[in-house]
């Protein structure tokens, strides 16, 4: 496997076959060992990205086209390999901190799973668009929970209002018929009292 690219401003070569790995740059090699891959810049729709190559306290950054990320990805994946999403990292600076604090591949490893995105697994290929990480999706899916939770508070708070509405309106209902059957016993009162009232004076004025 061949991969041609640039590292700055000039042309590199990484070459990968039975087993050995070399990073060349004008003709010279500056890399024949491996220990991890990182791709970044993915995800952003350009025609290219870069693949980091890391061996100890030896990181290189060398631009390729995107299409070749398959191939690597076919080729060497007995090598871990990382991808850190849209943006570029500060490799010179995590460099600096592994030499400085002395690094052991355990350490690398630790390190660029922190900051990764995912892992990619050869057997799975090339990341697709369609599994491509997308910058902002987690706040899109939490904010969808959110509207989703608004809308069935608003629904359970309808159906509150509802019941309570009905429950309303059957003691209405029930305090009207009440009255009514009041009124009712009062009117039927004051008919049998005045049919009694006429059955006295009738009583009387036949004894007069």
């Amino acid at each position: 496997m061949e991969i041609s690219g640039t590292i700055g401003s000039n042309s590199s070569t990484a070459n990968y076959n039975n087993n050995q790995f070399t990073l060349s740059t004008k003709n010279v090699i500056v890399l024949n060992t491996l220990d991890f891959i990182c791709f970044q810049r993915t995800g952003t729709g350009l025609k290219t990205i870069d693949v980091v190559w890391i061996a100890k306290d030896a990181v290189y950054e060398q631009t390729i086209d995107k299409n070749d990320q398959a191939s690597i990805l076919d080729h060497m994946g007995n090598i871990r390999t990382f991808d850190i999403g849209p943006d570029p990292g500060q490799w010179s600076k995590w460099k600096k901190k592994a030499i400085k604090e002395k690094w052991s591949k355990s350490d690398w490893n630790n390190f660029l799973e922190s900051i990764s995105v995912y892992q990619c697994d050869s057997e799975e290929g090339a990341v697709t668009d369609d599994d491509e990480w997308k910058p902002g999706s987690e706040e899109e899916s939490e904010e969808e929970s959110e509207e989703e939770s608004e809308e069935e508070s608003e629904e359970d708070s309808e159906e509150d209002s509802e019941e309570d509405s009905e429950e309303d309106s059957e003691e209405d209902s029930e305090e009207e018929d009440e009255e009514g059957s009041e009124e009712e016993d009062e009117e039927d009162v004051v008919h049998d009292t005045e049919e009694e009232s006429c059955s006295r004076n009738t009583k009387r004025r036949k004894l007069s």
